[in-house]
């Protein structure tokens, strides 16, 4: 973090930090024009190595967001203030939503009117489970639970591009100081670019075929046999593919929002490590008091040409396991967020979500977090709520989901980090989206770690779901082989 940045220790009783009274200061440009929001993500990935090549872990945050169905695309970087907490704690969703509205009341917006979600915001994510044993040291810079409001942000939706700078007063502060520290931040835009082309190397070399992993195969294996045994119902088992050598981010984010337009493409960097990837899934968005989510389960290839692709499609709507991968899923999401007090729509019908290389059943899943009639009581929900009612899905953990985590804490052998967890963003009265961080991977200096699972049930077989996780890490794999 930046010197002006301060560190929020969510807590139930009293959110704020000692001596964090003072109120959060931002500016909020609406710019002329269009802006290309990638090139301000690579410029500052340059900005930021040629400054400072070698950072702490914790410094220099950097957020890249492209969701181009939404017609949304952000870039942030700096923390002026972080939420940091434990979504797995009893008390951890409360103190984080507690935390967010302290900010919300502490801060003064100046500057042009808005519309909801272009800034301030809060950008983030989370990890999968708290309770992995070996904790791998390059998942340091992406805590339990993390979120940070930038120093400067610039998000450009469908009607219009707007910038906004915060800051923290300082006591001796007259407001022209602090309008012109404001005014700076934002100059950062027109900033020379320095030459960042060293730190866009790029040449990775895998360590070993991706589709060649016994010890994968072994591990569902295990996982089919302790379904067998009654142990849990279905399980999600996940595998790591690393590849070594230098590896340029910009590059990745390219080729990844290039190939897959239909995902969000995001990358969050912290000191020197960046996790990135384009996922096809949502987790949950509120906006307008609607929340929305979806049923994302059961795998299958793509087809060569139109025949295969149809073949396959058949497969997935009526094989049984896939149905019943799916329907796990279905039923507990709308379980949770019903246990939380939202009033649902009804179901609507499962139909099929086709990828570049795969494609799942996909079932959407709608309501509010309001009630419909008059005099119902408003649930207190919001978008971080709503993140820890439903993290980890069974699409992600298995089912149930507490026995299907502490399987994947004890036999997976890896530290997802953020992997398969809700990477995203909010405003501060509580709206925003969040995904699931599938088809991702962490960047190393050194190296690049590719992520895939696949969820396994009783009748999974050892060498089928090899390959679905292969095919699963073929948009990374593409991004990083591709000439």
């Amino acid at each position: 973090m930046s010197p002006e940045s301060t560190t929020l220790e969510p807590t139930i009783g009293d959110p704020r930090p000692s001596g964090a009274g003072a109120s959060v200061v931002a500016l909020r440009r609406r710019l002329a024009g269009s802006i290309d929001v990638l090139a301000l993500h690579r410029d500052q990935l340059a900005r930021r190595h040629v400054l400072d090549p070698s950072p702490e872990v914790g410094t220099d945050d950097l957020v890249l967001w492209l969701d181009p169905a939404a017609d949304r695309r952000m870039v942030a970087w700096g923390a002026t203030e972080e939420l940091v907490g434990d979504l797995f704690d009893r008390d951890g969703p409360s103190a984080l939503s507690a935390s967010r509205r302290s900010l919300a009341d502490r801060i003064e917006i100046l500057g042009d009117d808005a519309p909801a979600g272009v800034g301030p915001v809060l950008v983030g994510g989370f990890r999968f489970s708290t309770a992995t044993v070996d904790l791998d040291p390059d998942w340091n810079g992406f805590p339990d639970a993390r979120l940070v409001l930038p120093r400067l942000s610039v998000v450009a939706a469908a009607d219009g591009v707007w910038a906004t700078a915060t800051t923290l007063p300082r006591p001796s502060d007259t407001d022209a100081d602090l309008i012109g520290r404001l005014e700076a931040i934002l100059a950062e835009l027109d900033a020379p670019v320095p030459d960042g082309s060293a730190f866009h190397l790029h040449d990775p070399v895998l360590e070993s075929d991706p589709a060649v992993d016994p010890q994968y195969e072994a591990l569902v294996a295990r996982a089919v046999a302790d379904i067998h045994a009654g142990s849990v119902s279905k399980v999600v088992a996940a595998r790591r593919v690393t590849a070594r050598g230098p590896v340029s981010v910009a590059r990745v984010v390219d080729r990844l929002q290039f190939a897959y337009p239909d995902c969000v493409t995001f990358a969050v960097s912290c000191g020197l490590h960046t996790f990135l990837g384009a996922t096809p899934e949502r987790l949950v968005e509120l906006k307008d008091g609607q929340i929305s989510t979806a049923a994302v389960a059961s795998t299958m290839p793509r087809g060569e040409t139109p025949e295969a692709d149809a073949r396959y499609e058949q497969m997935l709507v009526e094989g049984a396991k896939e149905r019943s991968e799916h329907q796990f899923v279905v039923d507990d999401i709308r379980r949770r967020l019903t246990e939380l007090g939202a009033v649902l729509d009804p179901q609507e019908p499962t139909g099929v979500m086709k990828l570049r290389v795969v494609q799942h059943l996909y079932a959407p899943i709608t309501g509010r977090a309001l009630g419909t009639k008059p005099g119902d009581v408003a649930p207190d929900i919001d978008i971080l709520s709503l993140v820890a009612a439903l993290h980890p899905t069974p699409a992600v953990a298995g089912t149930p989901t507490i026995e299907a985590r502490a399987w994947i804490d004890r036999y997976e052998g890896l530290d997802r980090g953020w992997y398969a967890a809700p990477v995203g963003w909010c405003d501060l009265t509580g709206e925003g989206e969040f995904r699931v961080a599938l088809r991702s991977a962490l960047v190393a200096p050194d190296r690049i770690d590719l992520f895939a699972g696949a969820g396994l049930v009783a009748d999974s077989d050892p060498a089928a779901e090899l390959a679905e996780t292969t095919a699963k890490l073929g948009p990374l794999l593409n991004a990083l082989d591709r000439p």
